[in-house]
């Protein structure tokens, strides 16, 4: 058997409770070509050797840390396990003020560690995942496994909400690559949907005299956005991460008398 990193999986090892924020992992990093182990349904027959032929059949493990998990008995044994094969081992964090001590302080020990307890950060944290597998010599799937064509879908659950997918006024929309950016505006956040509906989120909790209403975006040939913020009356220009670079408003600009919008359009009147 050949157990060079291209011909093995990722194994995420987590705890049940918490199924819904390790699957939206999971499906991001499948999104990106990566074969994936992912115990969905339980494991039947004799877990611990399900458990075992995962582990040594990964090239890496994700340990999703929780406080649940650092209490799951079967958690502590894939760990243990996989530190005992000297499988490389990725942290996760998915809970905030998590700590990483009990059983779990020993493995993690001095490893480098993503924090995936905000969900405005997802975007972020897993292109900074991908780099750390790339650097671990992680391979992706062939090409001709990976499919890139995008799945006719509907956006959103049809219900009125602020859960990921749920719109409360969705409004103007602009493509970055194959990521569809949608203004939920009186959610005050920017949803983000891949190809496989994995969404994520840019949002400015507090950091603006009204909340933050966007009513639509464009994006710049450097991967800029431009926001069209109604709540405060300005033009937001930042990055995908969130780091502003330009905030247009009538005192902050002298060349711009007054900024509104009609219809998800931003004019300026000078």
């Amino acid at each position: 058997m050949d157990d060079s990193p291209h011909n093995q999986h990722i194994m995420i090892s987590y705890n049940w409770d918490h199924q819904k924020e390790v699957l939206r992992i999971k499906q991001a990093l499948d999104e990106r070509g990566y074969q994936i182990w992912f115990d969905l349904d339980k494991m039947a027959g004799d877990i611990y050797e399900s458990m075992a032929e995962a582990v040594q059949g990964a090239s890496v493990v994700l340990l999703c840390v929780t406080e649940a998990y650092k209490k799951s008995e079967n958690g502590m044994r894939e760990a243990k396990f996989a530190a005992d094969q000297k499988k490389k081992i990725i942290p996760l964090k998915l809970e905030k003020g998590v700590q990483f001590d009990d059983w779990v302080g020993p493995i993690t020990a001095g490893k480098l560690w993503f924090d995936f307890s905000d969900e405005r950060n997802f975007r972020k944290m897993v292109n900074n995942l991908e780099k750390e597998l790339a650097f671990a010599g992680v391979k992706k799937r062939n090409k001709d496994e990976t499919s890139h064509e995008w799945k006719v879908t509907v956006l959103g659950t049809q219900e009125s909400g602020a859960e990921p997918g749920q719109f409360n006024w969705p409004n103007g929309l602009a493509w970055h690559g194959d990521e569809l950016l949608v203004c939920d505006t009186d959610n005050h956040r920017i949803q983000i949907f891949d190809k496989n509906n994995v969404v994520s989120f840019i949002q400015f909790d507090g950091q603006f005299q009204n909340p933050f209403r966007p009513v639509t975006v464009a994006v710049t040939p450097e991967s800029h956005l431009v926001i069209a913020d109604v709540g405060n009356r300005q033009i937001i220009i930042c990055d995908m991460d969130r780091h502003i670079i330009q905030i247009i408003t009538r005192n902050a600009d002298k060349n711009v008398d007054n900024i509104n919008y009609m219809a998800g359009f931003v004019y300026g009147i000078e």
